[in-house]
């Protein structure tokens, strides 16, 4: 969690770190105040490479907007990068937003920008603003499922499952914001592990 009141040391986020602080309620939170029309931030943890196998990520996140095409939030849950952003990089995100009304979550393979859905969940359960808890899982034999706690707690219930094997190592995890400038700090994360 945040609640030290940084994000620069133990673990140390790295990326657009000019772009984030820690605010009252003890939450990292996208706050660049100087947006050039639709823009993006991110901030990463590095680590040794660990086996996906057996995996279980968990996060709390808040976005105060409703999604478009160009305001989205994204958690890398595996990563080649250090910067998700990057041509060329291979792994695995949430996508929380999109175009039109029938905004789910989603979780992508992404690889030289080419991505593949491996498994989506509710149309429109993330159409306006929400703040949720999120729990991701997946087993040896790659299989991923989704579990959500809509009230921000731990009574998880299954959200959407399906299966992918193509990346089995990670060394980084990433949050990642797309947005125009009305929406440059309506991004909170707060209590993640893996």
């Amino acid at each position: 969690d945040f609640s030290d009141g940084d994000f620069t040391l133990n673990p140390t986020w790295s990326g657009d770190d000019t772009h984030y602080l820690i605010n009252g309620d003890g939450q990292l939170q996208l706050t660049n105040t100087a947006p050039s029309g639709a823009d993006t931030s991110f901030l990463t943890i590095s680590f040794a490479s660990i086996s996906l196998d057996n995996k279980e990520w968990q996060f709390w996140l808040k976005q105060s907007f409703s999604g478009s095409a160009n305001n989205y939030g994204r958690i890398w849950l595996a990563c080649d990068n250090v910067d998700p952003t990057a041509s060329g990089a291979e792994g695995y995100y949430l996508q929380l937003g999109e175009a039109l009304s029938d905004d789910a979550i989603e979780l992508f393979h992404s690889i030289g920008g080419t991505t593949t859905s491996v498994c989506r969940g509710t149309d429109g359960l993330i159409a306006t603003s929400f703040d949720m808890r999120i729990r991701v899982r997946r087993d040896g034999a790659g299989l991923w499922s989704i579990d959500i706690d809509e009230t921000g707690g731990y009574d998880f219930v299954s959200q959407t499952s399906g299966s992918n094997t193509s990346v089995t190592n990670t060394n980084h995890i990433s949050v990642e914001a797309r947005y125009s400038g009305g929406d440059a700090d309506n991004f909170y994360y707060d209590d993640i592990c893996c």
